[in-house]
C-alpha cells in the first residue's frame, strides 16, 4: 500500500464560492473529513482548524513458533479519540509503526514492535507488540496480545502468553491459547491470541486440532470496513489427524501444514506453507497480524510465520472558510449559500436563538422566575435545491436577559428568491417568565420552545408555535409557591427540543428543570442542540448557588442543591451577575435557553444552521 495515504470524504464538484456573508464578515466554517493511513513510521503535523482526531494503532504481531508451535499474538488495537485539549495548531507528533515479530530455526521468535504516536501537548499513546508463539514445549510469550502455547510434552498442556500487556483500558488484546500433545503424540499447539478474543486452546478430544488465533477487530476508520490484529493459528505435527488451525480476522497467519490466514483490512494472513514461505502463514502487513505456527518434522521442523507489521490511522475534521473537499457548511452567523454545481438536494439543520429566562426581584423576598425556552430545532433531508443558486442563511440570536419578562429569541431560517426556494424556518424560543406577582403576570412565552411560567403558579409558554411537524420543541413549565408571600417560590423549566420543561416543585423550592435538547451529528460529531433553560428557585441555599433550577441551556443546581452547570443536552454555563448570583445563559449556536432568577436572568444562546450535501 501507498507510504502514509491521505484520504478526504467530498464529492466532485467546482470549487464553490461564496459570494458574500453577513456584517462583520465570516460566519461560515466548512468541513472537510479527512483520513490519513501511516503505513510507515513518519511524523504529522496538526492542520489548522483540526478537531475531533480519532485514532486507531495497531502493533506489529508476533512471530509464530517453531516444531508444533504456537500462533503469535496479535498486534495490541488501541483506538479512541485525542483530548481536544491535546490537539494544538501546528504541533508535529511522532508516528512509529511497529514492525512484526520474526522466527528462525533453533530460536525462539521475537516479539512484534510497539506502534505509537507521541509529541508536542499530546501524551504519548502506544500499542504493545503481540507476544511470541512458543516453539515446542514452550509457553507463549505475553504481549499487546498473547502468542500460543507451544506442542506440550504429554499430558502437560504449555498455557498461551497473556494478552494486554501493559494493561490499559479498554483492553488492547487478548490471551495466547494453550498447547497440547497426546501420549500418542499428536501435537497440538494453541492459538495466538487476538484483538477481540482470546487464542483457541489445541485439542485432543474429541477431536485433535490446532488452536485458531483470536479474531480482531472490526473497524470503518479507513473508509472501508475491516479487520485489525488478529491472532496466528497454531502448528501440528507431520501426519497427525489434527485439523489445521485458520488465523484469525484481522491477518493472522495460518498454522502450518494446511492453515488459512485471516482476512484484514489490508489483505489476508498467509497461508501456511505458501510458495517461499515454509512453515507457519505470515501475519498480514499493516493489519498487525500474529504469525502461524509451524510444523513438527522432526528433526526438520518448519519455523513460525512472521508477524505482520503495524499500522496507524487517524481520521479528523479540518474547517476553513474555503469549501474545497468539504461537503458541511456550518453557519454561526448570517450569510449566504451557493449550492455547488452537479448538487440537487441538500440535508439541513436549523436551530433559532433560545428564549431567555424571566427574572423578579429580591426583596421583599426572592420573587423567582421561570427558564427560557429552547430555540426550535428542525431538520431535513433530500430537499430539493437548484445548482449554483444562492440562498439567504439567518440566524437568529438568543433572547437578551433582562430583570423582567425574558426575551424571545429570534427565527433562524433559509431562503431564496431566484429560483424560488420555499422558505423554512426555526422558530425562536419563548422568554421565561417574570417572578413579579399578579394573577396573568407571570406567564411564559410562547416560541420554539416555550419558556417556563413563574412563581405564582403560572403556566409555561406552548411550543412548536410554528406549527411544524414533526414539532420543533415543547412547552415550559409551570411556576409554583406552596405559601404566598412568605419567600417559597420557584419557576418553572423552559421547554427544549427533546421534552417539555419541568414544573416547579413549591415543596422543596426547587425552580423546574429545563426540557432535554436533541442531539445531531449532521455537523460531523454528536452534539447536543436546543435544552431549556432552568427556572430558579427560592431554595434557601446560601451564595453562589443559590436560587438556581436545573437547566438544559441555562446553569442550575440538582434539586439536593448540589451545583450544576447546565447539561449534556445544550446545556450552557455559568456567570456572576450583580449581587454575587451565578446566572447561565444558554450556550451560543446551540439555541438553549438562558435560567430564570431573581436579579438579572440567563441570556438565550444564539442559534445555528448546517447544511450537508
Amino acid at each position: 500500500m501507498a507510504l502514509n495515504r491521505i484520504s478526504v470524504s467530498r464529492v466532485s464538484l467546482k470549487r464553490m464560492t461564496v459570494p458574500g456573508f453577513g456584517t462583520g464578515g465570516g460566519g461560515v466554517v466548512y468541513t472537510a473529513n479527512v483520513t490519513r493511513i501511516f503505513a510507515n513510521s513518519g511524523t504529522f503535523t496538526v492542520p489548522q482548524g483540526t478537531s475531533n482526531i480519532e485514532y486507531l494503532i495497531v502493533a506489529g504481531g508476533g512471530g509464530g513458533g517453531q516444531s508444533g508451535g504456537g500462533g503469535g499474538g496479535a498486534g495490541g488495537l488501541r483506538m479512541g479519540y485525542i483530548t481536544p485539549s491535546s490537539i494544538q495548531f501546528n504541533d508535529t507528533y511522532t508516528i512509529v509503526i511497529g514492525a512484526g515479530g520474526t522466527t528462525t530455526y533453533d530460536v525462539v521468535g521475537s516479539n512484534g514492535s510497539n506502534s505509537g504516536i507521541y509529541g508536542g501537548a499530546l501524551p504519548a499513546i502506544w500499542s504493545s507488540g503481540g507476544g511470541y508463539g512458543g516453539p515446542f514445549d514452550t509457553n507463549g510469550a505475553s504481549g499487546g496480545s498473547g502468542g500460543g502455547g507451544g506442542s506440550s510434552n504429554p499430558n502437560t498442556p504449555r498455557p498461551g502468553g497473556e494478552g494486554n500487556i501493559p494493561n490499559v483500558s479498554p483492553a488492547q488484546g487478548f490471551g495466547g491459547g494453550a498447547g497440547v500433545r497426546s501420549a500418542s503424540n499428536d501435537f497440538n499447539a494453541g492459538g495466538g491470541g487476538g484483538a477481540a478474543a482470546n487464542g483457541f486452546n489445541g485439542t485432543i478430544n474429541p477431536a485433535p486440532a490446532a488452536g485458531s488465533g483470536g479474531s480482531g477487530i472490526l473497524s470503518a476508520i479507513s473508509g472501508t470496513s475491516g479487520y485489525y490484529a488478529g491472532g496466528g493459528g497454531g502448528g501440528l505435527n507431520q501426519g497427525g489427524p489434527g485439523t489445521s488451525a485458520v488465523g484469525g480476522a484481522g491477518g493472522g497467519g495460518g498454522g502450518s501444514p494446511n492453515g488459512v490466514g485471516g482476512n484484514s483490512a489490508f489483505g489476508n494472513g498467509g497461508t501456511a506453507e505458501a510458495p517461499g514461505k515454509p512453515g507457519g502463514g505470515w501475519g498480514a502487513n499493516n493489519s498487525g497480524g500474529g504469525g502461524g505456527g509451524g510444523i513438527f518434522l522432526g528433526g526438520l521442523s518448519r519455523i513460525g510465520g512472521q508477524g505482520g507489521s503495524g499500522v496507524i490511522i487517524l481520521k479528523y475534521q479540518q474547517q476553513s472558510t474555503s469549501n474545497q473537499n468539504s461537503r458541511i457548511a456550518v453557519y454561526t452567523t448570517t450569510g449566504l449559500f451557493q449550492v455547488p454545481n452537479g448538487i440537487t438536494e441538500i440535508e439541513y439543520l436549523i436551530v433559532a436563538g433560545g428564549g431567555a429566562g424571566g427574572a423578579g426581584a429580591a426583596v421583599p423576598f426572592q420573587q423567582c422566575a421561570g427558564g427560557g425556552g429552547a430555540g426550535g430545532f428542525r431538520t431535513g433531508a433530500n430537499v430539493s435545491v437548484t445548482p449554483l443558486s444562492t440562498y439567504t442563511v439567518v440566524i437568529g440570536a438568543g433572547g437578551a436577559g433582562n430583570t423582567s419578562f425574558g426575551g424571545n429569541g429570534s427565527n433562524s431560517g433559509i431562503y431564496g428568491t431566484s429560483p424560488a426556494f420555499p422558505a423554512i424556518w426555526s422558530s425562536g424560543g419563548g422568554g421565561g417568565a417574570k417572578g413579579t406577582p399578579g394573577t396573568g403576570a407571570s406567564l411564559g412565552r410562547s416560541g420554539g420552545s416555550g419558556g417556563g411560567g413563574g412563581r405564582a403558579g403560572e403556566a409555561g409558554g406552548p411550543g412548536n408555535i410554528g406549527g411544524y411537524s414533526p414539532s420543533e420543541g415543547n412547552s415550559g413549565g409551570t411556576g409554583g409557591d406552596s405559601t404566598p408571600g412568605a419567600g417559597t417560590n420557584s419557576g418553572g423549566g423552559g421547554g427544549g427540543a427533546g421534552g417539555i420543561g419541568q414544573n416547579a416543585n413549591p415543596t422543596s423550592i426547587i425552580g423546574g428543570n429545563g426540557g432535554i435538547g436533541l442531539f445531531s451529528t449532521l455537523s460531523g460529531s454528536n452534539v447536543a442542540y436546543a435544552g431549556g433553560g432552568g427556572g430558579s428557585g427560592d431554595g434557601g441555599v446560601a451564595a453562589p448557588t443559590f436560587g438556581q433550577g436545573r437547566g438544559g441551556g441555562g446553569s442550575a443546581r440538582y434539586s439536593d442543591g448540589a451545583p450544576w452547570n447546565g447539561t449534556p443536552f445544550g446545556g450552557g454555563t455559568n456567570a456572576v451577575v450583580p449581587g454575587g448570583q451565578y446566572v447561565g445563559s444558554g450556550n451560543n449556536n446551540t439555541g438553549g435557553g438562558g435560567a430564570g432568577s431573581y436579579v438579572v436572568s440567563g441570556s438565550g444562546g444564539s442559534g445555528v444552521v448546517i447544511i450537508k450535501w
